[in-house]
C-alpha cells in the first residue's frame, strides 16, 4: 500500500488538482476542504504527511499546525505548508511551530513531488534508526529474565539467557530453577535489590534482583564474573608468595598503617608466632601495656622515629644499642622508609633494620688508632711507614716488621714499591705524589700488599704529609691496617648475595633482573615460559623480545621509573617465545639498588588465556557494534542527568574523545563551548527534563566544540528510548559546517554586491551632479559670450568664468581617475613589514610648514608594537591623513596635543589617532563624514576627498576606519587592521 498522505485545501479546483497528481504517483490522499473534519480523520488513522493551506476560513494553516502537534506531541509527521502569500512572517511562524516545508502557490508539480519525497526520505531515515535500537535488549550478551510474582513464572528472557539454560542437564536446570524462583520472591517481599553468585555449569555469575512492586515482577540481571573470580585467587596465591619471600629475609621487617598500627612483620623481627598474629591492627603502645617489657627506650625511640619520618615525608634512620645475653654488644641500623598512593597520602609506612656491629665496631677502632698518632712506634700493632716523595722508606714499627715477614734491613732504605705487587706500582707513585701535592689533607685508600711468604693481605691505608726535623724534609706517614678478615667476611656477603640470586631462580613464577633495558639474569620459570636462557639474553634488551606496537609504552614507563625513582612499574606488553608463539604478559617490575647502580627485579605474569577470552567475548559483541558504528552520524546516548552512556565511532571522528575519555562525561560540558554559557546548561538533570518535549523528534542546529577547541555547526535529532533502568536519549549528530559555510559566504557575496551597487550609486551622483553642474554652466556662459566684439570687456570676464568651470571638471575627473587607479593598485598590492616610526617622522616632514606652523605636542605609545605587516602605502596614507586633519582643524583656543596609540588584539592591531582639536557634530556628520566631497568646517581649506580615499583604501585590505567626535573638544579615529595567520 502506498504512503497514506493528508490534504486540507479549501480551494476544491486546486484540491482537485492536487488529488490527481499524487494519485498518479502512487500516494493514498485523503482531501478535505474543512479543517475541523480533517483533524476528526487524523485522529482515527495514521498518516504518513501533511499537506495543508495556509488562509482557510474556520482556522488557518498554523491553528491547525497547533492541533496536530496537540493531538500527537512525540509523533514526528512531516507537514508541509501551501500558501499564496510570500510573506516571510508567515513561513518563519510555521517553522517555528514544526513545519517541515513551505510551498508558494503556485508551485510546480515536480516541486510539490520533490517537497514530499525528501520529507518522506527523511521519516524513513530516522524510523529505521530507532527500529535498530529497539532490538538492543535482546543482543545485550548477559543474560536477562523477567520473574512474575503472582503467577510465580518466568515470562520475558532474552537469546543469552535461554542459550544458557538449554547448556544445563535436567537436574541441574531443575536446581537452578529453584533457586533463582526463592531469591526473586525473597527480593519482591522485601521490595529491595538482592545480589547472588550463583553458578552455571563453570561459569560464575553474580546475579541482581531488581523488584518491579507496582508493575508486579522482578528483573533478574547477570553478569558473568568468573574471570573476576579467577583473578581474585591468583592475586591471593601472588600475596601469599610474596608474604613467603618477606617471611624468610634475613632482616627485621614491619609495615605499619599511618597511625603506626602493625599490618604486617616478619620472623627475623618478632621470632614468637603467638606475638605476631596478636600485634596485627596494634600499635607498639599496646605492645608495652600487653608486654610490659623492663626497658622500653628503644620502643619510645622507634615512635619517635615513626613520626619524623610521617612530618618529613621521608626515611628516618636510626641505631639501636643491644646487650645480649652472653656479654656482646649488638647494634641494628633501623630505618622508617614512607610510602604514597597517588593523591600523596600516606598510604603505609615500612620497617627494617640490618644489624651493623661489625661496622660499628670497625669505626670505634680506626678512632682509638687515630689517638694513637703520637705514640707510632710505642708499641703500636699497626703498621707504620715513613716514606720520602720518591718512596723510598726511612722507618717503619715493629708491626710491619712482624706482619711483613720482612727483616726491617730489607725495608729500611728500600723503595717500598718492594712490598706491593708490581701491577700496582704506577697506582702507589701516583697517590704518593697526590698526597705530597696536598699536605693539608689526610688522605685513606685501600690497596694490596705481599708478604715475604708471597702471601696477600688487603690493606687500609690512612697518610698524612707531615715535616720532621730528624729528615729536615716533608715526609709521608702512613698508617696501614690489615683488613683481610674484612674482606673475607665482605666475601662471604657476596656469597650469601649469591645464594638469594639461587633462591630466585628457583622461585615458581618467571623472573628476570634487569639493567635498564638489558638481562643480567633470568630463572627456570622464565625459561619454560619463554623458553630463553640467561646464556641466550646475554646484552640482550627486553626490547627485542616484545613486539614493535608495544616499545613506545614500555619505554616511557622505564624511563619514567628511573628518571622518577618509581620503585614499581607495571605494563602489558606482547611478547614474542623462543619458539615462535605470541603471548600476552603482564610486566610487574621493582628497582632496586645494589653497589651504587640501579637493577630491576621483572616478573613476567601470563596473561594470554585472559586475553583470548576477552576476545572471544568482544566477537559475541561484534555484531552490535557493526549496527552502533556503521552510521555515518555521530550517535551518542545519554540518561536523564545528561552523563553519557554511549559513544560510537563517528562521535570519535566528529569530536575528538575517545569512547573511554567520554564514557560517563556530562553530555553539556562536553560538546558546548563555554561562552554559550546557557546552552551549556543542556547537560543538566533539570534541563533534560523539564525541555526534553522542545528537543526530541526534531532537528535542532546548534553551535559545538571539539576537543581540539574548533567550534562546529551541527544538527541533532534526539529520540527517547525506555530501558528497563528508567529513560535514556539517543542522539543523532551530523556535521554541518560546510553547509553553513556556504550559507555564510553566500551573505558574504550578497552584502559585497550591496558594497558595489553603493559604489555605483555614488559615481553616478558625482558623474550627474558634480560634473553636470559646471557643464550646464559652461552652456550657459556661451549664451552670454560677445562674438561680434572678442575683446570685450564682457568676454574677457566670461573666459575667466569659463577657466574655473574647466578647472572644476578637470578636478572632478582626476579625482575619479585616482580612485579607480587605487582599487586597480590594490588588487596587487603586496604586504610588507612597515616600521611606525619611521612612518610617523616622514609624515612629520612632509607636513612640516604647519608642524612649524601649529607646533603640535605628539604623544607616542606603541606598547611593544615597533612594526605591523601591511601595505607600506596605505599605511602612509593613514598617518598622513589624520596626522594633518588634526593639524589642518586644530582649535585657536588650546595648544595641539596629538596622541598616537598602537594595540595588538588577538585578531587584529589598532591604531588610534586622537586630537584635541575643533571636533564635529556626530548627529550631523554621521554616514557622511566618509562620502566624497563631504566639508563639515568651510572656513578650512579642504574638499572632503582624503577619508573618502583612505576608507575605500583600507576597507579595499579588509581593514576598518572608525570615529567619535565632541565639538570642541576634539576628534579620534581608530584604524583596525587584521592579524593575517
Amino acid at each position: 500500500m502506498g504512503m497514506r498522505i493528508l490534504l486540507i485545501e479549501d480551494d476544491l479546483v486546486l484540491q482537485d488538482s492536487i488529488f490527481e497528481l499524487l494519485n498518479q504517483y502512487g500516494f493514498v490522499v485523503e482531501a478535505f476542504a474543512n479543517s475541523k473534519h480533517a483533524l476528526k480523520r487524523f485522529k482515527e488513522i495514521d498518516f504518513d504527511i501533511i499537506l495543508c493551506d495556509y488562509k482557510m476560513p474556520e482556522m488557518d494553516g498554523h491553528q491547525v499546525l497547533k492541533k496536530i502537534k496537540e493531538i500527537s506531541p512525540k509523533g514526528h509527521i512531516p507537514f508541509i505548508m501551501l500558501s499564496a502569500y510570500a510573506d516571510s512572517k508567515i513561513f518563519r511562524e510555521a517553522m517555528n511551530l514544526g513545519a517541515n516545508d513551505f510551498l508558494n502557490k503556485p508551485f510546480k508539480s515536480d516541486d510539490l513531488i520533490k517537497a514530499i519525497n525528501k520529507e518522506l526520505e527523511k521519516t524513513k531515515f530516522w524510523r529505521l534508526k530507532v527500529e535498530g535500537y529497539a532490538d538492543f535488549p535482546t543482543e545485550n550478551p548477559n543474560p536477562i529474565v523477567r520473574y512474575y510474582y503472582e503467577q510465580k513464572e518466568l515470562d520475558y528472557s532474552n537469546p543469552a539467557y535461554n542459550s544458557k539454560l538449554k547448556c544445563l542437564a535436567t537436574e541441574e536446570k531443575n536446581e537452578f530453577l529453584s533457586e533463582l524462583y526463592a531469591c526473586a520472591n525473597r527480593a519482591f517481599e522485601s521490595k529491595s535489590n538482592l545480589r547472588k553468585n550463583i553458578l552455571m555449569q563453570t561459569d560464575l555469575y553474580s546475579v541482581t534482583f531488581s523488584p518491579q512492586i507496582k508493575k508486579g515482577y522482578v528483573n533478574i540481571y547477570f553478569n558473568d564474573i568468573t574471570l573476576v573470580k579467577s583473578k581474585e585467587e591468583e592475586l591471593k596465591n601472588q600475596q601469599l608468595f610474596y608474604k613467603e619471600l618477606l617471611d624468610h629475609i634475613p632482616t627485621d621487617v614491619a609495615v605499619f598503617t599511618p597511625d603506626m598500627r602493625y599490618i604486617y612483620i616478619n620472623p627475623k623481627a618478632v621470632k614468637s608466632p603467638e606475638i605476631r598474629e596478636w600485634i596485627i591492627g596494634k600499635t607498639d603502645y599496646d605492645y608495652i601495656d600487653y608486654r610490659k617489657p623492663k626497658n622500653t627506650d628503644s620502643i619510645y625511640r622507634r615512635i619517635e622515629a615513626f613520626n619524623t619520618a610521617k612530618e618529613n615525608g621521608e626515611n628516618t634512620n636510626w641505631i639501636d644499642h643491644y646487650k645480649l645475653s652472653d656479654g656482646t654488644n649488638q647494634h641494628i641500623m633501623r630505618r622508617f622508609h614512607p610510602v604514597y598512593d597517588e593523591e600523596n597520602k600516606l598510604n603505609f609506612m615500612i620497617g627494617y633494620g640490618v644489624e651493623v656491629t661489625l661496622m660499628i665496631e670497625a669505626e670505634e677502632k680506626l678512632k682509638k688508632s687515630r689517638q694513637r698518632y703520637k705514640n707510632l712506634f710505642d708499641s703500636n700493632p699497626q703498621m707504620v711507614f715513613i716514606i720520602n716523595r720518591k718512596g723510598i722508606v726511612y722507618e717503619i714499627n715493629k708491626a710491619a716488621v712482624d706482619q711483613l715477614g720482612y727483616p726491617e734491613e730489607e725495608l729500611v732504605d728500600q723503595t717500598v714499591l718492594k712490598v706491593f705487587p708490581a701491577l700496582h706500582h704506577p697506582a702507589v707513585l701516583g697517590t704518593i705524589e697526590k698526597c705530597f701535592s696536598e699536605p693539608e689533607i689526610e688522605h685513606s685508600w685501600e690497596l694490596v700488599k705481599h708478604k715475604k711468604d708471597g702471601t696477600i693481605i688487603d690493606v687500609f691505608e690512612v697518610a698524612r704529609t707531615i715535616y720532621l726535623q730528624d729528615f729536615e724534609e716533608e715526609v709521608l706517614l702512613i698508617v696501614c691496617t690489615d683488613i683481610t678478615e674484612n674482606k673475607t667476611n665482605l666475601k662471604l656477603l657476596n656469597e650469601s648475595s649469591d645464594f638469594n640470586k639461587m633462591l630466585l631462580k628457583e622461585m615458581p613464577v618467571p623472573v628476570a633482573i634487569l639493567k635498564f633495558d638489558k638481562f643480567i639474569e633470568v630463572n627456570g620459570t622464565f625459561n619454560d615460559l619463554l623458553g630463553f636462557t640467561t646464556k641466550d639474553l646475554e646484552d640482550t634488551s627486553l626490547l627485542n623480545l616484545v613486539l614493535e606496537p608495544f616499545h613506545c609504552s614500555l619505554i616511557e614507563k622505564m624511563q619514567e621509573r628511573y628518571a622518577c625513582d618509581i620503585r614499581v612499574m607495571e605494563c602489558e606488553v606482547e611478547m614474542v617465545a623462543k619458539n615462535g608463539r605470541n603471548l600476552n604478559i603482564l610486566l610487574n617490575g621493582t628497582l632496586y639498588e645494589h653497589n651504587g647502580e640501579k637493577f630491576t627485579l621483572v616478573i613476567f605474569n601470563n596473561i594470554t588465556e585472559i586475553r583470548q577470552a576477552q576476545l572471544r567475548e568482544r566477537a559475541a559483541d561484534h555484531r552490535s557494534d557493526l549496527i552502533l558504528n556503521g552510521t555515518l552520524d555521530a550517535v551518542i546516548q545519554f540518561d536523564t542527568k545528561g552523563l553519557i552512556v554511549d559513544w560510537n565511532h563517528q562521535a570519535e571522528k566528529l569530536f575528538g574523545y575517545t569512547l573511554k575519555e567520554a564514557i560517563n562525561q556530562d553530555l553539556g560540558k562536553l560538546i558546548i563551548p563555554e561562552k554559550y554559557t546557557a546552552l551549556s546548561e543542556i547537560g543538566s538533570a533539570n534541563y533534560i527534563l523539564q525541555s526534553i518535549t522542545k528537543i526530541t523528534n526534531r532537528l535542532i542546529d546548534f553551535n559545538a566544540i571539539t576537543k581540539s577547541g574548533n567550534i562546529i555547526d551541527v544538527e541533532i535529532y534526539i529520540i527517547e528510548i525506555e530501558v528497563a533502568e528508567g529513560k535514556l536519549f539517543t542522539a543523532f549528530i551530523r556535521n554541518i559546517t560546510d553547509r553553513k559555510e556556504a550559507e555564510k559566504q553566500a551573505k558574504l557575496f550578497v552584502s559585497e554586491l550591496t558594497r558595489q551597487n553603493e559604489e555605483l550609486r555614488r559615481f553616478a551622483y558625482i558623474t550627474s551632479h558634480d560634473l553636470r553642474a559646471p557643464v550646464i554652466n559652461l552652456v550657459a556662459l556661451l549664451e552670454h559670450y560677445d562674438e561680434s566684439n572678442p575683446q570685450s570687456e564682457l568676454n574677457a570676464e566670461l573666459l575667466s568664468l569659463f577657466k574655473q568651470s574647466t578647472e572644476r571638471i578637470s578636478n572632478t575627473l582626476n579625482d575619479l581617475i585616482e580612485i579607480t587607479k587605487v582599487k586597480e593598485r590594490l588588487k596587487i598590492e603586496k604586504f610588507q613589514t612597515c616600521n611606525v616610526v619611521d612612518i610617523i617622522n616622514d609624515t612629520k616632514v612632509e607636513n612640516a610648514e604647519m608642524m612649524l606652523k601649529v607646533n603640535p605636542k605628539i604623544k607616542l605609545q606603541l606598547n611593544g608594537i615597533d612594526t605591523i605587516n601591511f601595505s607600506l602605502t596605505v599605511l602612509r596614507s593613514v598617518f598622513n591623513n589624520l596626522i594633518s586633519n588634526a593639524l589642518k582643524f586644530n582649535s585657536p583656543d588650546r595648544p595641539l596635543v596629538i596622541q598616537i596609540f598602537v594595540e595588538r588584539t588577538k585578531k587584529s592591531i589598532l591604531i588610534s589617532v586622537k586630537d584635541n582639536g575643533l571636533g564635529m557634530d556626530m548627529a550631523k556628520t554621521e554616514n557622511r563624514l566618509f562620502s566624497l566631497y563631504q566639508k563639515f568646517h568651510n572656513s578650512i581649506d579642504g574638499k572632503g576627498f582624503g577619508l573618502y580615499l583612505l576608507k575605500l583604501q583600507l576597507e579595499a585590505l579588509n581593514a576598518t576606519l572608525d570615529y567619535s567626535s565632541v565639538v570642541d573638544t576634539g576628534s579620534e579615529f581608530t584604524v583596525t587592521i587584521p592579524i593575517l595567520n
